[in-house]
């Protein structure tokens, strides 16, 4: 396999990351063999019954140059499962290090916002990735290289609304090909570094 390619490396700031892709204005890992064949994301499986113990790899990029992209990857596991009356002990281990998504590649994206989302009363909060790695930082907490998949469990703020600590972290990320996502990329500000308000971490 080729280098993996980090999600900074884009020539069009507006463009998701390689093997990613944006649904409903919110970047999502893309999860079919397309994706993972993009990301270059490995993908084992092992049997963990006594009597069988078979091992498998899924060459995306086989896949991938047969014309099946578009399946998705949850379909393709189904697949490589035996046919044991008992069921089939295979277990899938995707390499989660190809879905690394760090704050500095999101940092100067015109649109692209943190969307902090509390699970008890629904209420929504977007915040400039600049904002709050200054605020990671200043809580010594992380930085740049926090992954956004961690942010959740570093937020021990409360909501201003309910009260409760529970939150979601999503990337908003609007699409460029669509003419509702140009017109908040155009409307966009200029993003910069600063505390974050009324959210604490």
């Amino acid at each position: 396999m080729q280098p993996r390619r980090h999600p900074t490396l884009n020539a069009d700031p507006h463009k998701p990351p390689v093997g990613w892709l944006i649904a409903s204005g919110i970047l999502q890992v893309d999860r079919t063999v397309r994706g993972y064949y993009l990301r270059q994301q490995a993908v084992n499986g092992r049997c963990h019954t006594r009597d069988c113990r078979r091992t498998c790899w899924v060459d995306v990029r086989r896949l991938q140059a047969d014309g099946l992209g578009a399946l998705r990857m949850d379909q393709v596991k189904s697949l490589f499962k035996c046919q044991r009356l008992d069921g089939c002990g295979m277990v899938f281990h995707d390499e989660l290090k190809a879905e690394s998504l760090k704050l500095e590649s999101l940092c100067g994206r015109r649109a692209v916002t943190i969307q902090l989302r509390c699970r008890g009363c629904k209420n929504e909060l977007k915040v400039a990735p600049e904002h709050l790695i200054a605020r990671l930082k200043a809580e010594a907490k992380g930085g740049g290289d926090t992954e956004v998949r961690d942010l959740a469990n570093l937020m021990t703020g409360a909501c201003k609304t309910c009260g409760k600590t529970a939150w979601a972290v999503d990337v908003a990320w609007p699409d460029p090909e669509t003419w509702g996502g140009r017109r908040m990329i155009d409307l966009a500000e200029p993003t910069a570094s600063g505390p974050i308000d009324p959210l604490d971490l």
